[in-house]
């Protein structure tokens, strides 16, 4: 899947000598591209579209690249829209992607003086603000020990955030001051699960969570802490809870992680919940 992904030029030539040498000896290569180049490299082309989401899922082309190069894809039989293929179109030169006429100038910059994290050698650079800059290079070069390392957790530093990583060594920086907040958004999934959503990112879920464990369902059964309401777990011991109908108070316990399953069975059975509960029916909220 996108072998060429985040790979320079260099490294994208080496990677297709890879790719034939084990075409080569015999083996069949299936890649999900994007690069121009592994593109013109392949020996054959599948192309779905017309375009995305709903407007995809048609065969566009199928067949030797050389065929899609040297004239017009057919055309999607199914759609009837006569959309030929955005690859081809590209690729010949027929659609392009605009460079801007005009560049947004820079009125004030950071600068950092002296780097020295990792590769750095004692570099001094100035950081645009206020513009899309890109900082580049080769692969290792300390693009990223500049921004994450050095740029970034010393920002933190100055507006007085704490961080779990230390900063990158620097001389001095200049210029956070203009600066009102700074946020770092790197390839990190967000949570352990794929159905992250952006409310996760922006702190969404934790008024929600407040909202569920005000509900005066909640509260009628000893009150439920707002941590455990958006998952699957949550629902589920309130469930239990709600069938427990049992006291309202809370075991003893500082434990943190709620108990659901005990309580359910505790209830069912008339036996405690945990070790420190003396209760001979437990309250649905006891920790464990």
């Amino acid at each position: 899947m996108n072998p060429a992904w985040a790979c320079i030029r260099a490294t994208t030539g080496r990677l297709i000598r890879v790719m034939k040498s084990l075409r080569d000896k015999g083996n069949t290569l299936i890649v999900v591209e994007h690069e121009e180049s592994v593109m013109r490299a392949a020996d054959h082309l599948v192309e779905l579209g017309p375009g995305r989401g709903e407007a995809g899922g048609e065969l566009v082309f199928n067949g030797p690249a050389a065929s899609l190069l040297g004239a017009r894809p057919a055309r999607s039989a199914r759609s009837g829209a006569g959309e030929s293929s955005l690859t081809a179109a590209y690729l010949l030169g027929e659609k392009t992607i605009p460079i801007p006429a005009v560049r947004r100038r820079p009125q004030e910059w950071v600068r950092i003086e002296g780097a020295r994290e990792h590769n750095l050698r004692n570099l001094t650079v100035e950081i645009p603000l206020g513009v899309l800059a890109c900082v580049t290079g080769v692969s290792g070069s300390g693009k990223s020990t500049l921004v994450h390392r050095v740029l970034f957790e010393n920002l933190l530093r100055a507006k007085g955030v704490a961080s779990e990583n230390a900063a990158g060594l620097l001389k001095s920086l200049h210029g956070a001051e203009r600066i009102s907040q700074v946020v770092l958004v790197d390839q990190s999934p967000l949570a352990r699960t794929p159905k992250s959503t952006p409310a996760l990112y922006l702190g969404v879920f934790d008024g929600i969570r407040e909202l569920f464990a005000s509900t005066p369902r909640a509260l009628s059964v000893g009150g439920f802490p707002p941590a455990p309401f958006p998952s699957m777990a949550a629902r589920a011991a309130a469930s239990a809870a709600m069938a427990a109908g049992s006291s309202a108070s809370r075991c003893s316990s500082s434990a943190t992680s709620l108990c659901a399953a005990r309580s359910a069975r505790a209830a069912a059975t008339s036996r405690t919940c945990c070790k420190s509960c003396s209760r001979a029916n437990p309250s649905p909220t006891c920790w464990s």
